[in-house]
């Protein structure tokens, strides 16, 4: 067991390296010098997207193929229930997207802004910035690095999968949003023991943020600012009541326990390469 755990540290650090050479190359075709049309370029930049996490996902479980290694599972008890997996699902997601506004309005810099001025180029956005997203940061972050880390055990692969995400975002001021996101996603996910349900919180907190920046350039601030008090109360309520009715039922959950590995073994010298790295350019 120490001897895979090393290995997939190996191969998520080198895998996500692969990820950081593609946002490179990103960040220079994906600009108005080499694609002046508006249009286009958000269509490019959301492809993209999906290239720079689609990639390391394909090395990751390449390199498990060739290691011949099984990819770990999430084992779902028989009393799971979607009813259950659904309301979970939905008090994460009002914790993440309450917690965004919250920390939107303490650090304005890492706010949303809302600049499109057509129908198509806010599908295009929402495609880019809310679709792409979801599904692949879900399946890479998720679905592959956080049950593999498991291998130390669930704590471990909720801190850890969440700072790889956090780190991933490559922003001093959206780090600590999107570590804090990464953990309530990871608990999310090896609860249900389905990345069907982190998807779709990741899909309806990226949307509703938008919506939000869109709202907020119709309305003034003060009035924004009851509007989005409201809302707040409103969605902590109903998630008070869907963590009242799941509560009791905690034990029903995925069981997601694949072994006890000490920590150490995740700090292997590729890995903690990329994490400097990727510390670095947080602060670039």
């Amino acid at each position: 067991m120490v001897y895979r755990a090393k290995r997939t540290s190996e191969y998520m650090a080198l895998s996500l390296f692969a990820g950081v050479l593609i946002l490179f190359l990103q960040s220079f075709l994906v600009s108005p010098a080499f694609i002046p049309n508006l249009y286009l370029r958000k269509l490019a930049s959301g492809v993209f997207s999906a290239v720079r996490l689609g990639v390391p996902a394909l090395i990751f479980v390449h390199m498990q193929k060739t290691s011949f290694e099984a990819p770990l599972k999430i084992e779902k008890t028989q009393g799971a229930s979607v009813k259950n997996n659904i309301l979970l699902s939905f008090a994460g997601f009002v914790f993440i997207f309450v917690f965004g506004l919250l920390y939107s309005a303490a650090f304005p810099s890492s706010a949303q802004t809302f600049e499109d001025k057509d129908i198509l180029s806010a599908l295009l956005t929402v495609f880019a910035s809310a679709l792409v997203p979801a599904v692949f940061e879900e399946l890479l972050y998720r679905k592959l690095f956080c049950t593999e880390l498991t291998l130390h055990g669930s704590a471990f692969a909720t801190i850890i999968s969440a700072l790889l995400f956090g780190l991933a975002h490559y922003s001093f001021y959206t780090f600590p949003y999107a570590f804090i996101c990464g953990m309530a996603l990871a608990f999310v996910y090896l609860k249900t023991g389905s990345v069907k349900y982190t998807v779709a919180i990741h899909f309806a907190n990226n949307f509703f943020g938008y919506i939000c920046a869109f709202i907020s350039t119709k309305m003034s601030p003060f009035d924004y600012l009851n509007a989005m008090t409201l809302l707040t109360v409103a969605l902590c309520i109903a998630a008070l009541g869907a963590c009242y009715v799941i509560m009791p039922k905690i034990n029903a959950f995925a069981v997601c326990e694949n072994g006890n590995v000490a920590s150490y073994a995740f700090l292997t010298f590729p890995m903690v390469v990329y994490i400097f790295c990727a510390v670095l350019m947080n602060f670039i």
